[in-house]
């Protein structure tokens, strides 16, 4: 999953992977990403929208059914999906 950030003084897009953000950070222009390998990224996008769009990316698409119905939740258990709507384990 990724999301576009702009480099701070740059015209161009960057895009980057959300598993490759270590955390945010505040900046006087911006934010600066500090990601997982020890690079930290200038860009003009504040904290609380880079937040936003690692959310959305994360998120799982939603589809719309007939008729409106919800989706249950699904657990999985032994490498195999189960329906599990009381929230206890299957046996």
């Amino acid at each position: 999953m990724f999301f576009d950030v702009t480099r701070v003084g740059g015209l161009m897009t960057l895009r980057v992977a959300v598993s490759a953000v270590a955390y945010l950070a505040e900046a006087p222009d911006g934010c600066a990403l500090r990601l997982i390998g020890g690079e930290t990224i200038r860009v003009n996008e504040d904290p609380a929208e880079i937040e936003r769009r690692m959310v959305e990316t994360q998120l799982p698409a939603q589809a719309e059914f007939v008729g409106g119905a919800p989706i249950e939740p699904l657990s999985l258990q032994s490498g195999r999906i189960h329906h599990n709507s009381k929230g206890r384990r299957s046996r």
